[in-house]
């Protein structure tokens, strides 16, 4: 079963390996051009990335701006920057702000409020100013002695369609149906983001 070999001289050294353990097999080289393709696709996709996002960045900012001579942002910027005297609705510590949402011009139903917001800020709080945000239903009826009635969300499309007067129309339809007064209004469309 088992065959016999002889024993060298000296006996069997544990310690030292055998030849053929010691001969060196080259390194395993790494697939160099895998890495690199993949190097330069990360880069590659980072750079699209970094581009696409400077490139909304600059269109939506172009859009803010280029609206009208008093923008959006110049809007806000006015409300919070004028005297107390000269805000509306500051000597009664309410302002209320109407915020509507339409699709815009690539959109169907273009003038079609699809958010219709109202904030109520009172600015003379100790903190600072309270602000309230409230949500009306796009689909609610609204219903307005100048105006007949229909879904409120409709109310910015007429007055858009009938004299340009699309916001004068819906402060005038939410002032009716909530007994409150709205000092200011901001129309933003898809374009505003």
């Amino acid at each position: 079963m088992f065959t016999k070999k002889p024993i060298p001289s000296g006996g069997v050294n544990f310690l030292r390996r055998s030849l053929e353990s010691e001969r060196l097999t080259p390194p395993k080289k790494r697939n160099s051009r895998w890495v690199k393709w993949t190097a330069c696709l990360v880069v590659f996709c980072i750079l699209a990335i970094v581009m696409f996002s400077h490139r909304v960045i600059v269109s939506s900012t172009e859009n803010i701006f280029r609206s009208r001579e008093s923008g959006i942002l110049t809007q806000i910027k006015n409300i919070f920057t004028k005297s107390k005297d000269d805000i509306a609705g500051a000597a009664d510590n309410r302002i209320n702000i109407l915020i509507l949402g339409i699709g815009g011009p690539e959109h169907e139903g273009p003038n079609l409020t699809d958010t219709i917001i109202i904030a109520s800020i009172e600015p003379s709080t100790p903190q600072g100013g309270k602000a309230a945000l409230i949500s009306v239903p796009r689909d609610m009826y609204g219903k307005s002695e100048n105006l007949g009635s229909a879904k409120i969300n409709s109310f910015y499309a007429l007055g858009q369609e009938r004299e340009n007067l699309g916001g004068e129309y819906m402060k005038q339809v939410i002032e009716e149906m909530f007994d409150l007064p709205i000092h200011y209004f901001i129309r933003i469309d898809f374009n505003g983001f």
